[in-house]
């Protein structure tokens, strides 16, 4: 009954750290290390001038330190924030893993709390499992999935399962994300391919993804190609993926990226755009535009849409202002990933609860991003 919360945050790696230690050459260019190395090293940012000026030198030199930088290579960026209840992550699979556990509080009287921690170590469903997703372009070679920025799209993903000759569970169920509502389009599994029918209870789509639900298990070697359609709205995202028993649907498996078939040549599940991002807050809509609140039925909200791009987790601010600058109303909305926003709806009132006079305001939708501050502006007509 406090103000207080936990968000939690996780990341994989294939390598022991989520860091990657430099040194120097003899010709002052950077050179991997390793961690214990570089702590044996000399420290080149304890050097200066003697106290005689300001400036820092570093010294470019082997065995003196280099910069620590995040290692992306071969980890994950941190998955976004995970703030109560039950919620799977595909993330790839890594040998190792970080938890960033953020507690927050709005009164020091208040505390929040990590009481426990358990790890599961669960058996793999598929002794191999890889994947890769390309463009549905006939006798396309590309290497990468390069799709329009905000269009939806047609992709073919394919997965190979390959039981190498061992026994194991198998899977029934299969889980596509992607970075916006998707639609299914086929399926096709088999040695060789054949198209499979299914019903409107065997597919399940919402904004993350798509969920299918296979009429007859995986349960040796084979092919499995799915196709479906969604638009990216970030400059590249990695359509990851997972397998299930649908009887144990919290014992899954990620699907790695790997060649899955010589059909596709893409051998990744990454898709990347081929457009410059626009502006984080695109496509600002209000309607209707006879918005008159007053209590008959009809029109009396006004829904407020928006895109956002190249954007995670981002806070938007929605503000009702008259002609003259002046705020009257604040629309709370929760934080939003990149795509088309549910429509926020107003009903007219100021932050008091009073209905406002008629006439012409503004409705301004802003976030903060890692490029700078955005923001888009669209007039309102209340009348009564």
């Amino acid at each position: 009954e406090v103000d207080a919360g936990v968000a939690l945050r996780i990341k994989t790696g294939t390598t022991d750290s989520p860091r990657q230690y430099f040194t120097y050459t003899d010709f002052g260019e950077l050179l991997p290390t390793t961690e214990a190395a570089w702590t044996d090293m000399q420290d080149s940012a304890l050097l200066s001038c003697h106290g005689k000026c300001g400036t820092i030198i570093l010294k470019k030199e082997p065995n003196w330190r280099g910069p620590v930088v995040q290692d992306r290579d071969n980890w994950t960026p941190w998955s976004g924030p995970i703030r109560g209840g039950t919620v799977r992550l595909a993330l790839p699979k890594g040998q190792w893993f970080q938890v960033l556990v953020n507690m927050r509080s709005s009164d020091p009287a208040h505390v929040a709390r990590l009481e426990s921690v358990r790890i599961e170590v669960l058996p793999l469903l598929v002794p191999r499992l890889v994947g890769e997703v390309a463009i549905n372009l006939e006798g396309s070679e590309a290497t990468l999935t390069e799709v329009p920025l905000g269009e939806p799209t047609d992709l073919t993903y394919a997965i190979r399962a390959d039981f190498e000759g061992r026994s194991a569970a198998g899977f029934d169920a299969i889980r596509i994300a992607t970075p916006s509502r998707p639609e299914f389009l086929s399926l096709m599994r088999g040695e060789p391919l054949e198209e499979i029918e299914l019903n409107a209870a065997a597919i399940e789509t919402d904004d993350g993804g798509l969920t299918i639900f296979l009429p007859a298990p995986v349960e040796g070697s084979e092919e499995i190609r799915v196709g479906l359609r969604t638009a990216l709205f970030r400059v590249s995202e990695k359509l990851l993926g997972e397998v299930f028993v649908t009887s144990n649907s919290e014992v899954r498996q990620v699907i790695d990226e790997g060649n899955a078939t010589d059909d596709l040549t893409t051998d990744q599940l990454q898709v990347v755009s081929v457009d410059e991002l626009p502006d984080a807050i695109s496509g600002l809509v209000v309607e209707p535009r006879a918005f008159t609140p007053n209590g008959d039925g009809r029109n009396d909200e006004l829904r407020i849409s928006y895109t956002l791009f190249g954007v995670i987790d981002a806070q938007v601010e929605i503000g009702i202002y008259t002609l003259d600058g002046r705020l009257v109303r604040t629309l709370d909305v929760e934080p939003q990933s990149a795509g088309p926003s549910d429509p926020v709806t107003w009903n007219g009132r100021d932050e008091s609860g009073e209905l406002l006079a008629p006439g012409l305001y503004l409705c301004q939708v802003g976030t903060d991003a890692s490029r700078g501050r955005f923001a888009e502006t669209a007039p309102i007509s209340l009348a009564y």
